[in-house]
């Protein structure tokens, strides 16, 4: 099965596809916490690019070391499982178009949802559920940000697994 995972990363378009959404992911996770805070400051006349480019490179790498392990898996493992389950997902698609499985989908989409949900700060809950789940009236829910990420990450994982295991059993008719 996982036969399958090292041979859809030896092409080398899929390769570098996974890096480059890696690094993609992993910036937009690192920086939708703190979107006003640099929203705000790039509004400021008179900031030169360079300097821009230093409150951008700070927001990303600094504070890492002093991560709880829930943030270190949020910023670090959820951009590259994402990533290769889209590598991994467009494989099958293609591959299997006829056979196409709405679980796989399922899986995949409803991780990506879950983790993104997750983003934020330990201490005041899900950057992007809160406003949401405070306009159902579900504001007390807010507080487990942290544990929607998580299962985000054994959503997207299962996917992965799931998609390999398809690609490795692919659907075939029996004649008996």
């Amino acid at each position: 099965m996982f036969q399958y995972l090292l041979f859809i990363l030896k092409n080398k378009k899929n390769f570098v596809s996974f890096i480059f959404l890696s690094i993609i992911f992993f910036v937009f996770f690192r920086l939708i916490p703190q979107y006003e805070i640099i929203k705000n400051f790039f509004s400021l006349p008179g900031i030169s690019f360079s300097r821009r480019l230093e409150v951008i490179q700070g927001y990303l790498f600094t504070g890492i070391a002093s991560e709880s392990f829930v943030e270190f898996l949020i910023t670090f493992i959820f951009p590259i499982l994402i990533s290769l389950n889209l590598i991994i997902f467009i494989y099958y698609v293609k591959k299997q178009a006829r056979y196409f499985s709405k679980r796989g989908a399922a899986l995949s989409f409803t991780g990506i949802f879950l983790g993104i949900f997750g983003l934020g700060c330990l201490s005041c809950g899900a950057l992007l559920l809160a406003p949401l789940l405070s306009f159902l009236g579900l504001s007390f829910l807010a507080q487990f940000g942290p544990q929607m990420a998580i299962a985000g990450l054994i959503f997207v994982f299962g996917s992965i697994v799931y998609l390999l295991w398809q690609l490795a059993h692919p659907s075939v008719c029996e004649v008996s």
